[in-house]
Formats: structure tokens, C-alpha cells, sequence
């Protein structure tokens, strides 16, 4: 397999420079020794079962294991950061300010204790009936399909485990989201994938019988991504089992493409007005849209709607034009929308400016990994935020 080439070319050419030493010139072996202490570590990363990266990519896998990288992967493990001062983890203000060469967060000369309590966000506007408390970093969107149902059941126990809530991306809501136990997001994308009827239409009484469940904690409605706003996702026909075929009520081993526009709303207003119907065939549980902001006029349009019907959604969760995605063209990813600061600072100050922002929470979601991320994006406007490649990463 492709993956394992560099350490096969590495175990031919320590070979090679070693018959060359043999037959020509003991010079030969300056170049084979590095060689083959390369490739015997190659071996080692083969055979090592603690980290998956290495096992799948022997040698340039290596490559991965950068500072951020390891921060992440020392989380699971239960390690903690010590702090510079060596009395205690502190409140950081929430503020960013800029340099001469980049952002930075705004330090204190006086910081506050933090809390011992885990710190969560009410979310739930005045239509919403049933709030929910969500944590500051949660399990951004990755469907059953893209991800395999081992790694969907880590991710939902990690979830129970750890108190945060999980979004189940557009491809359904599986047993593997239910089994782990954690607090569900379930999204709904432009397939319907979960609650989606014989035409590839929207199935209201599908989606109330599992909206009711308790796992389900929040619904969202997915307007567009990150990685490729405008456009549907892609699911390739060698991914699409029977089991999610039955799933996605889509015919096996065939490719999916989800639409790039949502069937049931084509306006602002028909859009506020669907979130609310989602919200109450959920019986009163937060309900909101993600999107990749594009047009600053298009976002304040649905704020003019939202005045205008007097429906307002409990949660918007931004996405920036840095989200990865392996459903996204790939000419596409990374060009389309704002990325996540400009986003998030569109979002906030549109609904400041309509007098909804005290109703309605923001996520963040987009190259979220450390503490400082976090703050930083709450400095932007967001009350919390979502994660998808940090917890791959944990997840090996």
C-alpha cells in the first residue's frame, strides 16, 4: 500500500548501500547505517500499537507529532498543563489585541481564580423549552460514514466521559451516536440523511420520533461548512455499506451527493420559519443553523427575518473557511466564505445590531485545539466551541 512505500524504499536502499559496503567501499557505510537505523525504527512504528498514526504511516507519520499535536494527544491521556507560575491554572480576561505581527491574548496583572466547576453556556432563546448547558469545546460535526462506527461510539463516549455534547454531522443519527451515551447535536443537512422520505424530501414524523429521544440535546440545521460552502458533500460509493445505506435510505456501494441547497425553505423567512417547525416537532429543544458566512448582506437579510417573524434561533454555529472536510471538492476547499474571525465577528455584531444576540448563542467552529483557541474565539463573539480535527487527532 502507498503508505508503507517510504519505509519499503528505506529498507531497499539500507540494503543496497549495505552490499555496496560489502562489494566496493567500506565508505558505503556512512550511508547505509543511517539508513538502516531508519528503517528499524520504521519497523518499530509498524509494530508499536499506541499510536495508530505511526502504525498506518511508519516513518513520515512522525512528521505529525508537531507541539499542538502533542497537546492534544497528552488530553486523553490525562495529562495537564502546568502553569508558568506554578500556583495554580488562572481565568485568562477575554480580550484580543493586536501586534506588529499577529494577535495576542490581553494578560492581567490581577487574573481571577478559576472555577472548579467544568464553565458551560445556557443554550435556549424564548422560544426554546427545554435549554441545554453546553460545554466550551464539544465534538464538531463528523458523520457516521466518514467516520468509521468505532471511531463515531470513541467520539460519543468521549463525550458522556468528558460532559460535552457531540454533533453528529448531516449523515444520520446511528446507533453508534447513541451507544456511547454522550449528549447528541443532531444535524441536519440538505439530504435529510435520518429523517428523509422516499423522494429525498424532508420526513417531519421520522424526524420528531428521533428528535424525542433523550440522547438528542440540540438540532441543527446545516446550511453550509467550512471546507465547502455552496456545495454538497460527497460520500464515494466504496464508503456507502449496507448499513449506511439503510442509514441514509440511499442504495448501497452507490456515491452520495448531497444537494447544495436545502427543498424545504428558499428564502430568509422561509428559513427562520422552518428552524422554528424543527424546534417544535423536537418538543421545545434548542434548535439552530451552521453555516460558512459568505455575504454579509445574505446573513443580515435572515436577522431582518428573524425581526420580521419574531422567530429567532437558540444557537448559530459559524464556520470558517479553514474547516477540513473530505467531502468538499477539492479546488473548493479553503477558497470559499469568510474564514472563522471574519465570520464570527459578522454573526456577532449583526444579531448585536437587530437586538437578538441576548437570545441566540454563537458556536465557533474551525481550528479549534487548545485553551488559547477558545479564549480566543470567545474574545471574537462565540459562547462556545466546536472541535472535529483535534479530536481525530486524539483519536489517533
Amino acid at each position: 500500500m502507498r503508505r508503507f512505500l517510504p519505509l519499503l524504499l528505506v529498507w531497499v536502499l539500507g540494503t543496497g548501500a549495505v552490499l555496496a559496503s560489502l562489494a566496493r567501499s567500506p565508505w558505503w557505510w556512512t550511508v547505509a547505517v543511517p539508513l538502516l537505523a531508519a528503517a528499524c525504527l520504521g519497523g518499530r512504528d509498524l509494530l508499536q500499537r499506541r499510536r495508530p498514526v505511526l502504525r498506518n504511516h511508519p516513518l513520515v507519520g512522525r512528521l505529525r507529532y508537531r507541539p499542538e499535536r502533542a497537546a492534544v494527544r497528552r488530553g486523553p491521556a490525562g495529562a495537564r498543563e502546568p502553569s508558568g507560575d506554578g500556583v495554580g491554572v488562572r481565568a485568562v480576561p477575554v480580550r484580543v489585541a493586536h501586534g506588529p505581527d499577529d494577535e495576542y491574548l490581553v494578560s492581567s496583572l490581577r487574573p481571577v481564580e478559576a472555577s472548579e466547576e467544568p464553565p458551560s453556556v445556557r443554550v435556549g432563546g424564548p422560544g426554546c423549552t427545554r435549554p441545554y448547558d453546553m460545554a466550551l469545546l464539544n465534538v464538531s460535526a463528523m458523520s457516521f460514514g466518514a467516520l468509521s462506527a468505532r471511531a463515531v461510539l470513541a467520539l460519543s463516549r468521549g463525550a458522556e466521559l468528558g460532559r460535552f455534547a457531540q454533533d453528529t454531522g448531516e449523515g444520520g443519527l446511528s446507533e453508534h451516536h447513541l451507544r456511547g451515551g454522550g449528549d447528541l447535536v443532531w444535524e441536519i443537512g440538505t439530504g435529510y440523511f435520518g429523517c428523509r422520505d422516499a423522494d429525498g424530501g424532508f420526513d417531519a414524523r421520522e424526524f420528531a420520533d428521533k428528535a424525542a429521544l433523550p440522547e438528542v440535546r440540540c438540532v441543527s440545521l446545516k446550511l453550509s461548512q467550512g471546507a465547502s460552502p455552496g456545495t454538497g458533500g460527497v460520500l464515494p460509493g466504496v464508503k456507502v455499506s449496507a448499513e449506511i445505506a439503510r442509514e441514509r435510505k440511499v442504495p448501497a456501494g452507490e456515491t452520495v451527493v448531497s444537494p447544495a441547497a436545502h427543498r424545504e425553505f428558499a428564502t430568509p423567512r422561509e428559513l427562520v420559519l422552518f428552524v422554528a417547525r424543527l424546534r417544535e416537532l423536537a418538543g421545545g429543544k434548542p434548535t439552530g443553523f451552521k453555516l460558512c458566512v459568505g455575504s454579509r448582506q445574505e446573513f443580515l437579510a435572515v436577522c431582518r427575518a428573524m425581526v420580521a417573524e419574531g422567530v429567532a434561533p437558540d444557537f448559530v454555529v459559524v464556520d470558517g473557511s479553514e474547516g477540513g472536510t473530505g467531502a468538499a471538492p477539492a479546488g473548493l476547499a479553503g477558497h470559499l466564505g469568510m474564514r472563522l474571525t471574519e465570520g464570527l465577528i459578522t454573526v456577532h455584531n449583526a444579531l448585536t445590531g437587530v437586538g437578538l444576540r441576548g437570545g441566540v448563542r454563537i458556536g465557533a467552529s474551525g481550528g479549534v485545539a487548545t485553551g488559547a483557541d477558545i479564549v480566543r474565539r470567545l474574545a471574537q463573539g462565540a459562547d462556545y466551541t466546536n472541535a472535529a480535527r483535534s479530536m481525530m487527532r486524539a483519536l489517533g
